[in-house]
């Protein structure tokens, strides 16, 4: 017998109930997205000396549901994404839908940082906009709204996957006595 085979028979007890494999299936779910959790808890902006810059041709994406905006830069003929999301189920747009309508397709110079935005997946964060020579979002507005954003965020994913693995526990404990009992 091997050693996978030998593991899965002593640990076969702990999915032995469909709710337990429920509930293992919840905790494989909860661990993925608080990934997205972990990415805001860790934020930590840059200074403005850190940041890259990029100029070129602004593409406005429309915004889809639970997303931010996604923001381009076409240079050379090549789009490259900027959002100011900083992950959780934080959705922030930096840029309101007028100031996307009056900016879109004119000559952007952007301030940017990549950062990892849901677990080990990087993204560009916007950090300052200017448009046709004209400062649309500052470093400094930008650094304090995610800041905020940042101290009020209350991780939910992590919350929850931490309920979910203290009543996996509660499970087991439960099954261990039913069957001390002989039932």
């Amino acid at each position: 017998m091997n050693i996978s085979k030998k593991i899965a028979e002593k640990i076969k007890f702990l999915f032995n109930d469909p709710v337990k494999k429920f509930v293992a299936g919840a905790i494989l779910v909860f661990a993925f997205s608080s990934l997205s959790d972990v990415s805001v808890i860790l934020l930590e902006t840059p200074s403005y000396d850190q940041l890259n810059i990029s100029e070129g041709k602004i593409k406005i994406t429309p915004r889809q549901v639970r997303a931010s905006s996604q923001f381009n830069l076409v240079i050379n003929k090549q789009k490259i994404p900027f959002n100011c999301s900083i992950g959780g189920d934080i959705r922030y747009d930096c840029l309101s839908d007028d100031i996307s309508i009056k900016v879109q397709g004119k000559t952007g110079k952007v301030w940017w940082f990549e950062t990892y935005k849901f677990g080990w997946f990087k993204g560009k964060r916007l950090y300052q906009l200017e448009v046709d020579g004209k400062l649309i979002i500052s470093y400094q507005k930008q650094v304090e709204e995610y800041l905020h954003a940042k101290e009020s965020y209350f991780p939910s994913h992590i919350a929850a996957l931490f309920l979910l693995i203290y009543g996996f526990f509660r499970l087991q404990l439960e099954n261990k006595s039913t069957i001390n009992r002989g039932n």
